[in-house]
C-alpha cells in the first residue's frame, strides 16, 4: 500500500489506534505489543487473531506496508469491528467526509453491505459537496438514513444570538440576523467579530454598542462564512496567528476524513 494510500484510511487506523491505547508517536514495538493485546480482548478466536492482526498492523503503519488485496484488507477489518460488536455495539463517527479519498468511502460502504447484522453504527457528516464526488452514497442500503441540515428558523437563530450576546439592541440583532441567513456558525462569528474590534462593550450581564451601528455593511462584514473567520483570523496578533498556523499544521491529516476514538466501551466520547 502507497504512503497515499496510508493517508486515505487515516480515519479508520485512528480508530484502531484508540482501540488499542496507541498514543501519537509511540514506537513501532509498543505500538504492535498494545496492537497484539487489543486484537487478543476483542477477537477470541486464535485462528482469527493470527489473520486480522497483521491486517490491522498494515492498517496503522506498525509494520512496512506491503502490496495486499483490498478486499483482503477490507475482510480483516470488517471482522475486527464486528467481533467487537459482539461484546457490546460499536459506534464509528467519521467527520467531515467530503474529504475523504475514495477508499476509506469503499471500506465504509463494504461495511454497511457485509455487517448488516451486527451491532455497529457508522455516522458520518459531511457537507452536499460529497454527493458531487459520489452521487450513489448510501443507495441501495436498506439501513441507511440521511438526515439534511437546513438553516435555522428566524427564532431559534434569534435565540442563538440574544443567548450569546445578552442584552443586545433588538436593530443590531435583526441586522446579525439578516446577514447570517440561518447559518448558526456565521452568526455567531459576526457578534464576536463585533466584541472583537470594540464595537460592541460588555456592560454587567449584558452587551451594548459602543457607538453608533448605522448598517453591517458599513463594518466590512465578509459576506461569506470562510472570509469572516479569515478577517478574523487577520486580527489577531502574530504571536496568536502563528500559534494556529502550528495548531493547524499539526493537526492536517484529519482535515481528510476527521474521526474520534473508537472504542468499545461508554467511556469514548465519539465510538463506543
Amino acid at each position: 500500500m502507497s504512503y497515499g494510500e496510508g493517508v486515505a484510511y487515516w480515519a479508520l487506523a485512528e480508530m484502531v489506534r484508540g482501540r488499542a491505547g496507541i498514543i501519537e508517536g509511540e514506537d513501532a514495538a509498543a505500538s504492535a505489543e498494545k496492537l497484539h493485546a487489543a486484537v487478543e480482548a476483542h477477537v477470541p478466536v486464535p485462528e482469527e487473531q493470527r489473520w486480522v492482526e497483521p491486517r490491522l498492523a498494515h492498517l496503522i503503519g506498525v509494520e512496512e506496508r506491503s502490496a495486499r488485496d483490498k478486499e483482503d484488507l477490507f475482510a480483516a477489518w470488517r471482522l475486527f469491528f464486528e467481533r467487537m460488536s459482539e461484546a457490546r455495539p460499536v459506534v464509528m463517527s467519521f467527520e467531515d467526509m467530503q474529504w475523504a479519498d475514495a477508499s476509506l468511502l469503499d471500506f465504509i460502504e463494504y461495511l454497511l453491505d457485509w455487517s448488516r447484522n451486527h451491532g455497529i453504527f457508522v455516522l458520518s457528516l459531511s457537507r452536499p459537496d460529497l454527493l458531487d464526488r459520489r452521487s450513489t452514497w448510501g443507495a441501495g442500503h436498506r439501513n441507511f438514513t440521511s438526515i439534511y441540515l437546513d438553516p435555522l428558523s428566524p427564532a431559534a437563530m434569534h435565540d442563538l444570538v440574544t443567548g450569546l450576546v445578552p442584552g443586545l439592541p433588538n436593530d443590531v440583532t435583526e441586522r446579525i440576523l439578516t446577514h447570517s441567513q440561518g447559518v448558526p456558525l456565521y452568526a455567531v462569528e459576526t457578534a464576536h467579530m463585533l466584541i472583537d474590534r470594540g464595537l460592541l462593550v460588555r456592560e454587567g450581564a449584558s452587551y451594548r454598542p459602543s457607538g453608533p451601528l448605522d448598517t453591517l455593511d458599513t463594518l466590512d462584514v465578509p459576506e461569506t462564512l470562510q472570509a469572516l473567520i479569515t478577517a478574523r483570523l487577520d486580527g489577531l496578533s502574530p504571536e496568536e496567528r502563528s500559534l494556529l498556523q502550528d495548531a493547524a499544521a499539526s493537526a492536517r491529516p484529519s482535515a481528510r476524513s476527521r474521526s474520534r476514538r473508537c472504542s468499545g466501551s461508554p467511556a469514548s466520547p465519539s465510538t463506543r
